[in-house]
């Protein structure tokens, strides 16, 4: 059961399913970077890349984010990685 305000949003006793679905690849392969600059030494650096050669299919994908923030003992810093491969 759900109390508060998660209660207005979704019911009192909600219940559902989570579906998640994943990217494949498309033919060939295909690399993609950026980088990010904003104030307060904010930065984000992100790589991915895709292949699939009908048998092998990947996506991998990685990235970074870090900022001084507005206030004092605001600053932050996240590096995040996925991956997914199949084979047929």
């Amino acid at each position: 059961m759900l109390r508060g305000p998660f209660s207005a949003l979704y019911g009192n006793s909600s219940g559902g399913v989570i579906a998640i679905f994943t990217q494949d690849a498309a033919l060939g392969l295909w690399v993609d970077a950026t980088a990010e600059y904003g104030t307060f030494n904010t930065q984000r650096y992100a790589v991915k890349t895709t292949g699939n050669d009908g048998v092998i299919n990947y996506v991998l994908d990685a990235s970074h984010f870090q900022t001084d923030g507005y206030r004092y003992h605001s600053d932050a810093e996240r590096d995040v990685f996925n991956a997914n491969s199949s084979f047929r």
